[in-house]
C-alpha cells in the first residue's frame, strides 16, 4: 500500500490533523476545516474572543455555525475600536439577524462591506460612527426599523441607496450627519414617524436630494427641512414630487434661503397637495 502524508493540513475545530494518500486514491476527511486568513487581526481576536473562546484559530466550518452577532444583549462590535469588518464576508449565515446597534459607537469604523441586506432592522447600527465616510447600498425588503441609524456619522458623505419599502421609522436618521452631500430617493410609503430625520444641523453641503416618494400617506408628521440650506432646485423639485397628497393639513419647512428661491409654481404644487409650506 502506498501511503504518503504530509500532503495536506487540515483543521476540526482548533486542532490539527493530516491528510494522507493511499494507493492511487485521494481520501479526505469528510470534515476538513480549513482556517480563514483574515485581513484584520483585530477583528479575528474580536471574533475569537466572543464566539469561539479558547481557539487559535477561525476556520470555514467555523463560519458555517455563526447566525448571530451578538452575545447577549450586546453587539460584539459596539464602542469598540475596529476600523475593519469587511472580514464579515467570511460569515454568510450572520447577517441574517436583529442589526439594531450592531456598530454604536464604533468611532474609529471606516471600512464596512456589502453585508447589510440580510439584517432585519437597522436601528441605532451606526449611531456615533464618527470616522465612517461610506456605507455599501442596502437591498434589503424585511426591515422595518431605521431610527438613529446614522446619527452622529458626522464624516458620511453619501447616503446609501436603501430599499425602506417595508420601512416604519426613520427618526433622526441621519441626526449630525453634518458633512452630508448627497440623499437618494427613499420610499416612505409607509413611513409612520420620520420626526428629526435631518435634526442637530446645519448640513451646509448637502445639495442633492432624490426626495421621499408617497411621504406622508401614512403619518401625520410634519417634514421638516429647515436645517438644510444648499439644497438645488432639482432636489427641491424631487422634495415636492414625493409628497403624498394630503387633507391633514401637513407642513413641510424648509430652511429660508430654500424657501425664498421656490417659485409659484412650486409652491402651488406644494399646496395643491393639500400641504403647506414653510421656514
Amino acid at each position: 500500500m502506498n501511503i504518503r502524508d504530509n500532503l495536506k493540513a487540515f483543521y476540526v475545530g482548533n486542532r490539527q490533523g493530516t491528510a494522507i494518500y493511499v494507493g492511487s486514491t485521494k481520501v479526505w476527511p469528510s470534515n476538513i476545516c480549513t482556517p480563514i486568513v483574515f485581513k484584520s487581526l483585530e477583528f479575528k481576536q474580536l471574533v475569537i474572543d466572543n464566539l469561539f473562546p479558547g481557539q487559535d484559530e477561525i476556520t470555514d466550518c467555523d463560519a458555517s455555525t455563526v447566525n448571530s452577532w451578538y452575545k447577549g444583549n450586546n453587539s460584539i462590535f459596539e464602542s469598540t475600536s475596529i476600523e475593519d469588518v469587511s472580514d464579515m464576508t467570511y460569515f454568510s449565515n450572520a447577517n441574517i439577524n436583529n442589526g439594531n446597534g450592531l456598530f454604536y459607537g464604533c468611532s474609529n469604523l471606516k471600512i464596512v462591506p456589502d453585508i447589510l441586506s440580510g439584517f432585519t432592522q437597522f436601528s441605532q447600527m451606526f449611531q456615533n460612527c464618527s470616522s465612517l465616510v461610506s456605507v455599501p447600498d442596502i437591498n434589503n425588503q424585511i426591515a422595518n426599523v431605521y431610527h438613529y441609524m446614522f446619527s452622529g456619522c458626522s464624516a458620511l458623505k453619501n447616503a446609501p441607496n436603501i430599499n425602506t419599502s417595508n420601512a416604519l421609522t426613520t427618526d433622526y436618521m441621519f441626526r449630525g450627519c453634518i458633512s452630508l452631500e448627497s440623499v437618494p430617493q427613499y420610499d416612505a410609503e409607509k413611513w409612520q414617524d420620520y420626526r428629526n430625520i435631518f435634526a442637530s444641523g446645519p448640513f451646509n453641503y448637502l445639495t442633492d436630494m432624490g426626495g421621499f416618494l408617497n411621504i406622508g400617506k401614512s403619518s401625520d408628521f410634519n417634514l421638516d427641512l429647515s436645517q438644510l440650506p444648499a439644497l438645488t432646485t432639482q432636489s427641491v423639485d424631487n422634495i415636492i414630487n414625493g409628497l403624498y397628497p394630503t387633507d391633514n393639513n401637513l407642513i413641510i419647512q424648509l430652511n429660508e434661503t430654500v424657501y425664498n428661491s421656490l417659485t409659484e409654481e412650486q409652491k402651488s404644487q406644494i399646496t395643491s397637495k393639500g400641504w403647506s409650506v414653510t421656514y
